[in-house]
């Protein structure tokens, strides 16, 4: 594995890809905000597969507060997502599409079922999965932003004007593997294989899982749409 981890970041990517390809996320949602209230349901949804993001940081910055090597990734993350000192923070840009979206007020919104299930599966992990493998399933997500926020973009563009989509294009090309350099260097170059591994194993399957619960989600309303039967969460 090259010392830059860039190779997590191809095979994640890879990975993703297949799974919007094969699930046809990207048209089933741009479906989705064609209807009358679709946009509004998708913002509302999204909202709650995405906030919990934050506090995974905090729980699993918590175990590695003994050595700064570990928690220097994650400081770096919620750096950048508090805009990095250049942009407002990214929840903020969310706020802007849930208004848009005619959702002025985050407190009145609740969780679906799915997204509830996606955010307790992941504080499940980032709490018991011994550290490194907690921050290794932490690079594997991060590498997953470039190609779901592209596609959402797109998705989304085509009914939303590109100043409330700041959030998402703010994602578009963004590489954050990087950020957990000097955490992921702390594994054994013989571990590092086995650590990739099992992390594509608990971030892709339920990463598939929370797309086909959103869509289930989303398409519940939609007349005449056939939607499969959703697996649960592990």
């Amino acid at each position: 594995m090259s010392g830059d981890f860039s190779d997590i970041q191809r095979q994640a990517e890879a990975a993703e890809q297949a799974i919007l390809g094969d699930l046809e996320v990207g048209a089933r949602l741009a479906r989705v905000v064609r209807t009358p209230d679709g946009l509004s349901r998708f913002v509302a949804s999204f909202y709650f597969c995405r906030v919990g993001f934050v506090k995974l940081n905090f729980i699993l910055g918590a175990r590695c507060a003994h050595d700064e090597r570990l928690w220097v990734g994650i400081a770096r993350n919620l750096w950048e997502e508090a805009g990095a000192g250049s942009m407002p923070p990214h929840n903020s840009l969310y706020r802007d599409l849930l208004r848009y979206a005619g959702l002025p007020s985050e407190s009145e919104l609740r969780s679906p079922a799915f997204a509830a299930e996606f955010d307790q599966t992941w504080v499940r992990h980032v709490t018991t999965a011994p550290v490194l493998s907690a921050l290794f399933s932490f690079a594997v997500y991060e590498a997953l932003d470039s190609p779901d926020y592209r596609m959402l973009y797109a998705a989304l563009a085509q009914r939303v004007p590109p100043q409330p989509l700041r959030f998402f294009q703010v994602h578009t090309d963004v590489r954050h593997v990087e950020l957990f350099d000097d955490a992921l260097q702390l594994a054994p170059p013989s571990e590092c294989a086995q650590l990739v591994d099992a992390a594509m194993s608990f971030v892709i399957p339920l990463q598939r899982q929370m797309w086909c619960g959103l869509l289930d989600h989303l398409e519940a309303r939609i007349p005449g749409v056939s939607r499969p039967a959703v697996a649960p969460f592990a």
